[in-house]
């Protein structure tokens, strides 16, 4: 009981940073949240716990962007991502996840890299790419319970305003989500401890999500994309550096 109380302050600071991150972007809580977690728990602790945090903070986005969502948009990304997360469940097994972590981070980075150089462009994707995206997430998802970046440069690089984006995002990790909730269910993953640290941790990441939700409704859709990039470059050197010292 001792060392739970000790983890239980540095797991609630967290979910308050995993759900202000999100709250502002619409993404980014897991890859914010699981590093830090992993400095304390155990990976088989920490992945079922971000994955409540997820749900709970795309849950309370879809009330404010309901509106918003296409389900043409997002049906495609979903469906790709099923034999993609059967994949990515099977690679954790097979590959080092240092490795997979190396490409992911290596990955970031360079697509910020590109952004950058590129003035931030636009240009309509076709159906092709958003299948793409929806299996490599599903990939990322089974494997690293990182399932966003794919998505994420895919929505980045459409002509789409802030609310369609964010909208279109937050749609899809809603369903993805729930995929990864239950393969993880089946696992046996969702212990005492996962639902003890999950129960006090849900306000912080309410008050997360409130004040990013705030910092989002100020800014415009191409500031909100400058926030994007410079998140992607920050998770991708956070993803770098744990695989580089892990």
């Amino acid at each position: 009981m001792l060392s739970y109380l000790d983890h239980l302050v540095p797991v609630c600071l967290a979910a308050l940073l995993a759900g202000l991150i999100q709250g502002l972007s619409g993404f980014g809580s897991v890859l914010v949240a699981l590093p830090l977690l992993v400095f304390f728990l155990d990976l088989r602790t920490a992945v079922p716990l971000v994955s409540i945090w997820g749900m709970t903070i795309n849950l309370m986005l879809l009330v404010g962007l309901w509106r918003q969502i296409q389900m043409a948009r997002i049906l495609p990304l979903t469906l790709a991502a099923l034999p993609g997360i059967l994949l990515g469940v099977y690679l954790l097994t097979q590959v080092p996840v240092r490795l997979l972590e190396l490409l992911l981070g290596l990955v970031l980075i360079g697509f910020a890299a590109y952004f950058i150089l590129s003035q931030g462009k636009t240009r309509v994707l076709g159906r092709g790419w958003e299948y793409l995206a929806g299996f490599l997430s599903g990939c990322l998802g089974g494997s690293l319970a990182a399932s966003g970046p794919p998505v994420i440069m895919y929505t980045a690089l459409q002509p789409w305003g802030k609310d369609a984006i964010k909208a279109t995002l937050t749609g899809y990790f809603a369903l993805s989500g729930l995929l990864i909730l239950a393969a993880q269910a089946l696992d046996g993953l969702f212990t005492g401890t996962v639902l003890r640290y999950g129960l006090f941790s849900i306000p912080f990441i309410f008050l997360g999500v409130m004040v990013g939700l705030w910092c989002y409704r100020r800014l415009a859709t191409d500031r909100y994309r400058q926030v994007i990039v410079g998140l992607i470059t920050l998770l991708g050197l956070l993803t770098l550096g744990k695989a580089l010292n892990g």
